[in-house]
């Protein structure tokens, strides 16, 4: 049965800056398989082969890469390139077009074009471009020196304003195609047509008429019919058509009236394919084929097809014993089975979701937004259901409660509050006023504008787009996107901030880490990072790109040592640039109160600025093995802070 696959989003991820801060070549993909019928394939691990064209048709794949993949309700995850890396020459500097196929099945016929997403913003090529916009501008250019770097034959049409070539810019036998020799035209003498130049494709059809023609002039049909009408009919008397009259091989078989062909009219040698041989056959003997003659040496291999089964006579002991039967033979285990796939769909509108029957394990298919007005419950405590499009639109203020385990794919939701145990989102789209389910974990989707609660705690935020959002409470954001947003924040509830940030893309944004932390191999633009005064445990700040500070914010990385029971802080292989004028990269302040704290500052590289580090606190703390371009390091060894092997350029 041949498999569609469906709800595929991939996200490119491949980035550099400096030369620091390497992006993995890998490729983010999801899906859902499904048989023909739009039916989610079992729960198992089935044989996936990805491959990459550089054409959308046709031509040869540049890499290929096949694995074992678990596929639950249809849903599978991978990342392209962990297995089978992506060879020079896949530089992604041109269309690639991806293809799968799974397990026996044929190849996907309709090949999927590669998208651009949030790394491909910084390619590994475009880092010229800062120090290209800080060169000088360059106020003359020697237009022979320019001329002279432009090889022959390079300029097209293209290149040339239109309506801007004159006279004077082209040769002395220059001959324009058209309206450049209209003047020229007014002075030409009349064009003479010589004599039989005017051929039949000269003339339009259907305009020559009878004065046109010369008197004595035959037509070669039409113009004849006065003539033909006073012939009389051509009539072929019967038997008029002799032997001789028709030409060899002329009587085919339309000619010949069925079963008048007859043994005189054959030739001695004569060999009927069927009928005519009966007189011969009734002499022969009849073949008789004894019982049980026909042994399995007999039988050529493959001989047997499912037309010579005599129906129902397969029993158990003709088949292996892992045999798996495809239907009737499982009879016994389908009792026990719940209904099938599409029994369990349930469709819902804004016309019968207050009205329609939910049980546990089914199919709920939204087939358009549905507004409430008040809290929905028809879909609380039911388990292991599957929403697919459609969603849910509030005021802000109602609730959706959804069942345990429940997935929810393709659906939009604004100014609702979502409510349940283990969802999973899988591209979907929240905006407005929305409360997210406590630890729901989401996929490839869109966070527009939304602000949440610290009621609850949302779980993995994975491939996603975050836009001018406010999330206070996250356990992990990887591989995303986030723009002037706001994550995690000081509460009551900040031991229960974002614990992971890895491999984003984020700008113009602020993230608070509260303890036991990794923020890791992220780029960030014009954003600020800083630890909770609350904070405890340990913190891991490394390998990420921190390109100037956040609008109104002093620096880039604030770590404050306040009310601290014990801490243990790394920051390590980062890349700080600022502007000329900006104070410090790092900012340390405030008495650590514990007896047990670290601070290590270790292999970054700072560019510019006012001062690499500010350090006002009593922290303990050690900076090594730092580079830094046309800044100073501002601190130096004494009480609690030890300062070696840092390199000024």
């Amino acid at each position: 049965m041949k498999n569609i696959l469906l709800l595929t989003i991939i996200l490119v991820v491949f980035c550099s800056f400096y030369s620091l801060a390497q992006i993995p070549r890998v490729i983010s993909y999801q899906g859902v398989l499904t048989d023909n019928l739009g039916t989610p394939k079992s729960d198992s691990s089935y044989s996936f082969t990805f491959r990459l064209y550089e054409s959308e048709t046709g031509g040869t794949a540049i890499w290929t890469e096949t694995k074992n993949l678990e596929v639950k309700r249809g849903l599978f995850y991978t990342m392209l390139g962990s297995q089978t890396a992506f060879g020079s020459s896949v530089n992604f500097e041109k269309p690639y077009w991806l293809s799968i196929q799974v397990a026996g099945e044929p190849e996907m016929p309709q090949r999927m074009p590669l998208t651009s997403v949030g790394y491909s913003m910084n390619s590994l090529k475009a880092d010229t471009a800062r120090y290209v916009a800080n060169l000088p501008p360059t106020y003359f250019a020697d237009s022979a020196r320019v001329a002279g770097m432009i090889p022959n034959n390079s300029v097209s049409s293209e290149k040339i304003v239109d309506g801007s070539i004159d006279r004077s810019d082209v040769s002395v036998n220059f001959k324009a195609p058209d309206a450049d020799i209209a003047d020229t035209v007014r002075k030409a003498p009349p064009v003479f047509i010589p004599d039989g130049t005017i051929t039949s494709a000269k003339i339009q059809d259907g305009t020559i008429q009878r004065v046109d023609v010369a008197p004595n002039f035959k037509a070669p049909d039409a113009d004849i019919a006065d003539t033909v009408r006073k012939v009389p009919p051509l009539v072929i008397n019967d038997g008029a058509i002799t032997n001789s009259k028709l030409a060899s091989d002329a009587v085919t078989t339309e000619k010949i009236l069925n079963g008048t062909i007859q043994r005189a009219d054959v030739v001695s040698t004569f060999k009927a394919p069927d009928a005519d041989i009966a007189d011969t056959v009734r002499k022969v003997p009849p073949f008789v084929i004894n019982d049980g003659a026909i042994t399995n040496l007999k039988l050529a291999s493959d001989a047997v097809t499912t037309e010579k089964i005599f129906n129902g006579t397969i029993l158990r002991t003709d088949v292996t014993a892992n045999f798996k039967a495809p239907y009737s033979d499982t009879t016994d285990y389908a009792r026990n089975v719940s209904p099938s796939i599409s029994e369990q769909v349930i469709v819902m509108d804004n016309t019968n979701y207050q009205t329609v029957t939910i049980n546990s394990n089914r199919y709920v298919n939204l087939k358009e937004k549905i507004s409430i007005t008040s809290d929905y419950t028809r879909l609380q405590s039911k388990e292991r259901l599957a929403i697919q499009g459609g969603g849910f639109t509030g005021t802000g203020t109602q609730t959706v409660y959804f069942g345990n385990y429940t997935i929810i794919s393709g659906a939009h939701f604004k100014d609702v509050l979502l409510d349940g145990n283990w969802i999973e989102f899988h591209n979907c789209i929240f905006e407005g006023t929305i409360r997210l389910p406590h630890e729901a974990d989401i996929y490839s989707s869109q966070l527009n504008n939304i602000s949440t609660s610290t009621q609850y705690s949302i779980g993995d935020i994975v491939n996603s787009q975050i836009d001018n959002s406010t999330l206070l409470r996250v356990s992990s954001i990887q591989n995303s996107s986030i723009t002037n947003s706001t994550i995690g924040g000081y509460d009551i509830y900040s031991s229960q901030g974002i614990s992971r940030c890895q491999n984003n893309f984020m700008t113009g944004t602020k993230v608070t880490i509260p303890q036991d932390a990794i923020f890791s191999n992220n780029i960030c633009r014009q954003s600020k990072v800083e630890t909770g005064q609350y904070t405890s445990g340990l913190i891991v700040i490394s390998g990420n790109v921190f390109d100037n500070k956040k609008a109104g914010e002093n620096e880039i990385l604030s770590i404050d040592c306040s009310n601290s029971s014990y801490k243990n802080l790394l920051i390590a292989d980062n890349t700080f640039i600022l502007q000329t004028n900006d104070p410090q990269a790092i900012n340390i302040f405030n008495n650590f109160p514990g007896i047990y704290a670290i601070v290590k500052i270790s292999g970054n590289s700072f560019l510019k600025g006012t001062k690499a580090i500010s350090y006002s606190s009593n922290v303990p703390m050690l900076v090594s093995d730092n580079l830094l371009k046309s800044i100073p390091l501002g601190v130096s060894t004494s009480g609690n802070l030890i300062e070696r092997d840092n390199t000024s350029f």
